[in-house]
């Protein structure tokens, strides 16, 4: 006949003790899968990684190591260029767990990733909102730099300067001095940057055909412009001369030379806003230039803390 404490044996032999091992189990697994996918993301193989990732979560989703998983994928995503996925990781992680440190640095991630789908007033608003609850935050001279990056490519270029600045004012103990002063560096030489004035382009091509292209450089687009011009004027000229010389006006039949003025001044028209268009595209393109060097030697790099 069974005993009170046989029957607590009993209990803990069919019931608590397999479940033990059966945990145990999940947990070894999961120590594997999460080696793995480690594994996955040091060898930049991201959605593997991520794949791995989630798998860990779906077993032990109550694990406390959650958030750190959670901002692997977040990173994943970030490396593999799926700005979109990160940022709803991001908002995922920081619903889940509000007060987590990884919240702090999902909030990072979700403004960078704003920064490379080139929305930059909401990247910068999520900047403000991240160095204003983060000051403490060893990424924040990170966050102020794409700030600056953002002023940037929205064509602020004082507004930069003032901003690279003020940085080495609000954070006189930066660390990051080699990307500070290669930031600023950079921007003081923003008027040096070749600059000609789209009026003045307008105007030279409507003097000359093509000069306006010319001293953009956009050469081709000049010797177009001037051989079209100088043809249809040509051939206008010439319709409207051999009229002119017909002694009897009755014979007289200027269809030619109207309908070759009329084509002339649109080519003439076109040559004038190409000028303007190619002096645009002139300081367009050497800001260009400057802003992929930025992101090539400050952002494309991997910052302390911005990728890994």
């Amino acid at each position: 006949m069974f005993t009170k404490f046989n029957i607590l044996i009993l209990f803990f032999t069919i019931i608590i003790i397999p479940q033990y091992i059966h945990a145990e189990s999940i947990f070894k697994d999961y120590k594997k899968n999460l080696e793995y996918a480690d594994y996955l993301f040091t060898t930049e193989d991201y959605f593997r990684a991520i794949t791995e990732y989630k798998r860990v979560l779906f077993l032990l989703p109550s694990y406390k190591e959650a958030p750190s998983i959670y901002l692997k994928i977040i990173k994943s995503y970030y490396n593999a260029g799926r700005y979109e996925e990160a940022i709803t990781e991001c908002d995922d992680l920081t619903i889940r767990y509000p007060k987590s440190p990884e919240a702090t640095t999902a909030d990072y991630y979700s403004a960078i990733s704003e920064y490379y789908l080139r929305n930059y007033e909401l990247a910068i608003k999520k900047i403000h909102s991240f160095i204003r609850y983060n000051k403490d935050s060893n990424l924040i001279i990170d966050a102020e730099i794409y700030k600056v990056m953002c002023l940037i490519n929205m064509g602020y270029y004082e507004k930069a300067l003032s901003q690279t600045e003020n940085i080495k004012t609000k954070y006189p103990n930066i660390q990051k001095q080699h990307l500070y002063k290669y930031l600023l560096a950079k921007l003081e030489k923003i008027d040096d940057l070749p600059d000609r004035s789209p009026a003045l382009g307008g105007i030279c091509s409507a003097i000359f055909p093509g000069m306006g292209q010319f001293i953009s450089t956009d050469y081709f687009a000049g010797l177009s412009s001037l051989l079209i011009c100088g043809l249809f004027g040509s051939i206008t000229y010439y319709t409207y001369d051999v009229q002119l010389r017909k002694d009897n006006k009755d014979d007289r039949n200027f269809t030619v030379a109207i309908t070759s003025s009329v084509i002339t001044a649109i080519f003439y028209s076109a040559n004038i806003v190409g000028g303007v268009h190619s002096t645009v595209q002139y300081n367009r393109y050497h800001r260009e230039v400057l802003i992929i060097d930025l992101e090539k030697d400050l952002v494309k790099v991997k910052l302390e803390g911005a990728i890994r």
